[in-house]
Parts: C-alpha cells; structure tokens; sequence
C-alpha cells in the first residue's frame, strides 16, 4: 500500500506535505543544521577527553580548549538570538522555542569564564604549564574527591575552612587515586631493609615561578 503525499507548502527549505492516508500534515526538512549543531556541541568532548569507549582521548592544550569553548558559547548565542529574533521575544527562551535550555547557556558561560580564569592563573605563576595541563583531570568525576575528603573534617565546611584544610586534602586524595607506599627507617641496624634507590628531598622537582 502506497501513502498519497501531496505538497501543501513550502517554507526556506522545508516542506510542508499532507499525508491523506492518516489525515495529517508532516513535515519534511533536511538534517544538515541538525548535524551542524551536533558537531559544535562535540567540541566540547574532544575538548576535555570525553571518548567512545575503545578510542584513544584526542590531546587538546588548554589554549585550543579556550578557542573550542569560546566556539561553542558563541554558536549557542547566536542560535539564540536568531530565534529571539524570528518570533519577536524578549524573555528568556528554552527548548521549546527551538533553543537549548536557559541552564545549558548559563553553564556554557561559566566554563568559558573559568577558563580564561584558569589560564590567567597558570600565566601568572608560569606560561610554560599553559601546554602541559591535563583537562581530563578538571572534570567534576576526579575533583569530587576533594571535596568527599573535605567533608570528613567538616560536614558542612565554610569557605574559610576549605581555604586553610586544603593542602592536607590534596595532599589525602592524592593517597586514594596513587599507587605508593611508605617506610620509616629509625635505625642503622633497622629491621626494615634499606632501599635500592633513594631521592633527598631537595632533589623533588618544584614548580619554578616566573620572572616579575
């Protein structure tokens, strides 16, 4: 059984068609914008290593993941604009106007101001890291330890007491997600065996501040 399509109208590149066999009117456009839209979305996970699983991470420095969010944020606010635009709004808008939700645009603008605060920081204590950090591990998954950690000492900690318990809760963290191990030797004649290979603590790599 053949369906009986005939065209009603035709709107840009959409087209509008009645389907006599159900008595309804459908419409028929083309996935281009569709794809479009996915693939700025996806810049996103290239961006902080989001991957099929089976894939290798696609490496991205922090100055290409400042332009791919900028990318994003900017694309976003146009799409927005332009529904605001055709329909006449003022208010704010969500998917129902054709637009992503008022919370995604707000967290897209915060990443991209944390960010650009990121890399601020990293210039002032040394350009030469901008290139070498790991953006995977900014994700909420591994930065939530820190804060599982800081609850133990306070349940509902101010920002004062996070401020000052912070070295010891990096320091408790890094002891959870490590693989390490640690001896004490008291005594020449200790029962523990000396090691094979040791390294003074002046020798620990440190990060070098840059000239003022």
């Amino acid at each position: 059984m053949c369906e009986r399509w005939v065209t009603l109208c035709t709107y840009e590149k959409s087209l509008f068609v009645t389907d006599v066999a159900v008595g309804t009117i459908k419409l028929v456009t083309g996935l281009s914008k569709t794809v479009t839209f996915l693939k700025n979305r996806g810049c996103l996970y290239d961006t902080f290593g989001r991957h099929e699983k089976g894939t290798p991470a696609k490496k991205v420095t922090l100055r290409e993941a400042k332009e791919n969010v900028d990318k994003v944020c900017s694309e976003v606010q146009r799409i927005v604009a332009s529904v605001k635009g055709r329909f006449n709004l003022s208010r704010e808008t969500n998917g129902p106007e054709g637009t992503v939700s008022k919370k995604t645009q707000d967290s897209l603008t915060m990443l991209r101001k944390e960010v650009n605060r990121l890399i601020q920081n990293i210039n002032s204590i040394n350009p030469l890291f901008i290139d070498q950090d790991e953006l995977l591990a900014l994700l909420t998954t591994h930065v939530e330890n820190l804060h599982v950690v800081s609850h133990f000492e306070h349940e509902t900690f101010r920002t004062l007491n996070y401020a000052q318990d912070f070295g010891t809760i990096v320091k408790d963290s890094l002891k959870r997600i490590t693989t390490w191990a640690a001896k004490y030797f008291t005594h020449d004649k200790s029962y523990y065996p000396f090691p094979d290979t040791f390294m003074p603590l002046s020798a620990v790599s440190t990060m070098a501040l840059s000239a003022v």
